[in-house]
C-alpha cells in the first residue's frame, strides 16, 4: 500500500509561511451503533498502522515557522489583555449566568435528525470531497451570532471553532481543512463581541477525524493541536477561554490536559479553560462542564459527573443533535426559560445550543423565541 503521508507534501498551498495539504482519508471510523446520544461515548477501534513520519516532520515544520511569527502578536495580545486576572474571569463566570453554544460547520448543511445520521454524515467520503467546496457563510453571519445572544439577554457566545470532523472556522497554517484565505470567521467574530460586550469562548474538539496523525502518532497529534491554539490565542486578541471537548481514541490520563491548560494559560494567562470529560476535575481547570443534564443528575451516559467546587455550566440542546435541522418543533420559549429557571436553581451557567442555518444565519423563529428571554425568565423567579 502507498504511503498516504506522501500526497500530501504534494498539495501544500502557495501562500506566505508554511501550509499543510489536505487530507484524503479518514484514519479513525466510528461504528455508528457504538455512539451515544450525548456524543461522550463512542468506541474508537484499532486501525492498522499508518506511517505519519512525513506529515509530523511537516508539522514540526509548520509549528515552529508559526511561534515565529505569532512572537509579536502573542506579546500584543499579553499587553491588550494586561488588566485582566484569572481569578476575577473565574468570578465573573460562576454569576455570568446564561451563555450561547454556536454549533456551526460544514455538518450544518447535512441538516441531520439525529446524531446518529449526523455521524454518518461526516464519516462519508463524499462530506470529505464536497462539503468544503460547498461551505459558504453570509457575509453578516457572525455579527448576527453576537446580537442574537445581546438580544436574548446572554453575557457569552461559545462558538465550534473545530468540532470532531476537524474542520476550522479560521484559515490555519496547520492545514487546508478549513475556510481558506480570506474567509477568517473568528476576526469579524472577535470584532463584533468586543463592539457589543460579549465575552467569547473558542470550543475546540480533542477529536480531529481529519487529522491523518490523530490516533496513529499521539506526540505529532499533541504538537499539532499546540499549533492552533497558538494561532486561536494570538490572532483575535483577549478571549474569554477555550472549551475542549471530547478527549477519546486514549485514556484521559494520556491527553495530558494540565499540560495543554498550562499552554493557553501561557498566552493568555486570564483564559478560561475547562474540557468536557465528565470526571472529577484536573488541575487549572477554571470551570466544570456538564452535558445536557443539571449537577447531580445523570448524564446522557447515565453517569452523575462528581460536582466541585468550581463554577458550574451545563450545555444544553433543544433538539436531538447539536447542529442545525434537528428540532423539528423549532423554538420553544417556554422550555427555553424553564432551562434558566433550573440552570439558576442549580447555580449553574446554561449554555443553550443555537445551531445556525447552513449560511450561518438565524430564521425569525429563533430570534422571536430568544429575545430578551433572560430577562424574562428573571422576572418570572
Amino acid at each position: 500500500m502507498s504511503d498516504p503521508t506522501r500526497r500530501f507534501a504534494k498539495k501544500a498551498r502557495p501562500r506566505s509561511g508554511h501550509r499543510a495539504p489536505r487530507h484524503v482519508s479518514l484514519r479513525v471510523l466510528i461504528p455508528l451503533a457504538a455512539v451515544m446520544v450525548g456524543g461522550i461515548a463512542a468506541f474508537f477501534p484499532r486501525t492498522a498502522a499508518v506511517d505519519t513520519s512525513a506529515r509530523a516532520a511537516q508539522i514540526r515544520e509548520l509549528v515552529r515557522t508559526e511561534a515565529s511569527r505569532s512572537r509579536s502578536d502573542a506579546t500584543n495580545v499579553r499587553a491588550e489583555g494586561a488588566g485582566l486576572r484569572l481569578t476575577k474571569q473565574r468570578a465573573w463566570f460562576r454569576h455570568a449566568g446564561f451563555g450561547i453554544f454556536i454549533h456551526y460547520g460544514p455538518s450544518s448543511a447535512l441538516r441531520a435528525p439525529t446524531t446518529k445520521l449526523w455521524w454518518r454524515g461526516i464519516t462519508s467520503s463524499e462530506y470529505r470531497t464536497t462539503r468544503k467546496r460547498s461551505f459558504r457563510t453570509a457575509p453578516a453571519a457572525v455579527e448576527q451570532w453576537v446580537l442574537l445572544a445581546k438580544a436574548a439577554g446572554a453575557k457569552y457566545l461559545t462558538v465550534t471553532v473545530k468540532h470532531h470532523d476537524g474542520f476550522g472556522l479560521w484559515d490555519s497554517h496547520l492545514t487546508d481543512w478549513d475556510v481558506g484565505p480570506g474567509q477568517d470567521l473568528l476576526r469579524p467574530l472577535a470584532r463584533a463581541c468586543r463592539r457589543e460586550g460579549i465575552k467569547l469562548f473558542f470550543y475546540y474538539s480533542l477529536v480531529d477525524l481529519h487529522e491523518p496523525t490523530f490516533g496513529q502518532n499521539w506526540p505529532a497529534y499533541d504538537e499539532f493541536m499546540r499549533g492552533q491554539l497558538r494561532e486561536l490565542l494570538t490572532r483575535y486578541g483577549p478571549i474569554a477561554g477555550i472549551w475542549f471537548d471530547w478527549p477519546q481514541g486514549r485514556p484521559l490520563a494520556d491527553w495530558h490536559l494540565e499540560r495543554l491548560y498550562r499552554f493557553v494559560h501561557a498566552l493568555q494567562p486570564w483564559a478560561l479553560v475547562s474540557t468536557n470529560h465528565h470526571k472529577r476535575r484536573l488541575r487549572g481547570e477554571d470551570f466544570q462542564i456538564f452535558e445536557s443534564a443539571f449537577p447531580g443528575n445523570p448524564g446522557p451516559d447515565g453517569v452523575v459527573a462528581p460536582v466541585s467546587l468550581l463554577p458550574h455550566e451545563v450545555a444544553m440542546k433543544l433538539g436531538a443533535n447539536w447542529f442545525y435541522g434537528s428540532s423539528p418543533s423549532g423554538y420553544d420559549r417556554a422550555t427555553i426559560s424553564d432551562l434558566l429557571r433550573k440552570a439558576a436553581a442549580h447555580n449553574t451557567n446554561l449554555l443553550l445550543d443555537v445551531p445556525p442555518a447552513p449560511d450561518g444565519t438565524f430564521d425569525m423563529q429563533a430570534w422571536n423565541a430568544l429575545s430578551g428571554i433572560a430577562a424574562n425568565a428573571q422576572e418570572a423567579r
